[in-house]
């Protein structure tokens, strides 16, 4: 009687359960047409849910991803009250105002005050909302008499006297002197986004997927893979570190700070018995993860590496060839 060998989901290693597709790429950042990579018959239900509500879902409304998501159109304007403004913020980067907090989205107000620091030209800056939460602030930092020495960011008289209210509360009298300086033309925004263990366990799966795509599911049930697995599906952290942000380029013809593709970038490299096998990941080709799958490989030499474009303004997945 030939024996039947069960499909095996290759996040939580059962066997006998339900699959759906599994999305290489998580949809929330693109779709590809009838190229479109998928994985039919390696992640199971369970695992492709959790997935979805408790990783992807996360790390696509908040974080850099998020805003890459908004600039390209990917997640409508419509929707910006979805984004995770925990995940990330943003502040002017020069001029007059320099370091006052903006809304990371649409560049509008946010409700704050700036508290000028003794001996320095620099500000710290707290939300009203900052501010409702602490208990008290270290007033021997700050020179609040100075000219300028507070500055009140509000769009209503209400939020101006609510502002008021709490640096009081906190010890600080405010007195109005004047007008801050304007600005004229565009100015630098910096940003803050969070780099946790949903967003490299999200990177981290993309990589897993890919190689299982490429390669083939059985290929990663081996024990070789069982840390970078269990990482991805239930938050067991090995040491060292499985997934970091690198500065490796991972096109050929691009300069530091010029970028050719918008698209997302995923490698898979080759491979020698007893070392590590790496892959990488970029989303909308910003800030690269490099993702060790396995420290010590113990399978035969993988002599080729895979790598693919996903183009999503496009809506096409090309094969990038290696760097020489």
């Amino acid at each position: 009687m030939e024996k039947i060998q069960l499909a095996t989901c290759i996040y939580c290693l059962r066997q006998g359960v339900k699959f759906n597709k599994d999305h290489v790429i998580p949809e929330a950042f693109g779709t590809y047409g009838s190229q479109t990579m998928t994985l039919t018959r390696e992640v199971c239900w369970d695992c492709n849910a959790y997935f979805g509500d408790n990783i992807e879902l996360v790390v696509a409304r908040g974080g850099l991803e998020a805003i890459e998501r908004i600039h390209h159109g990917l997640k409508p304007m419509s929707e910006l009250n979805q984004i995770n403004r925990d995940r990330i913020s943003a502040e002017l980067g020069d001029g007059p105002m320099v370091g006052t907090k903006i809304e990371p989205v649409t560049h509008g107000n946010i409700p704050q005050v700036g508290l000028k620091l003794k001996n320095k030209e620099k500000r710290d800056h707290f939300t009203l909302n900052q501010l409702e939460g602490m208990e008290r602030l270290d007033l021997e930092r700050y020179d609040t008499k100075a000219t300028n020495g507070i500055l009140l960011g509000a769009d209503t008289r209400e939020t101006q006297n609510h502002l008021i209210s709490e640096l009081g509360r906190l010890g600080i009298r405010f007195r109005e002197t004047g007008r801050a300086p304007g600005a004229n033309g565009r100015l630098p925004v910096d940003y803050s986004f969070v780099i946790d263990s949903l967003t490299m366990r999200m990177m981290a799966k993309i990589a897993f997927s890919y190689s299982a795509k490429m390669r083939g599911g059985a290929y990663l049930l081996k024990k070789d893979f069982d840390e970078i697995r269990r990482f991805i599906r239930y938050d067991e952290r090995p040491i060292p570190r499985p997934v970091k942000p690198t500065t490796k380029q991972l096109l050929r013809n691009e300069l530091r700070g010029w970028r050719i593709t918008d698209g997302h970038l995923v490698v898979s490299d080759a491979v020698h018995p007893g070392r590590e096998l790496v892959a990488h990941v970029s989303l909308f080709n910003q800030l690269p993860y490099r993702i060790v799958l396995c420290s010590s490989y113990s399978g035969k030499i993988i002599y080729r590496s895979f790598g693919h474009h996903f183009d999503f303004k496009n809506k096409t997945i090309s094969e990038l060839y290696p760097l020489a």
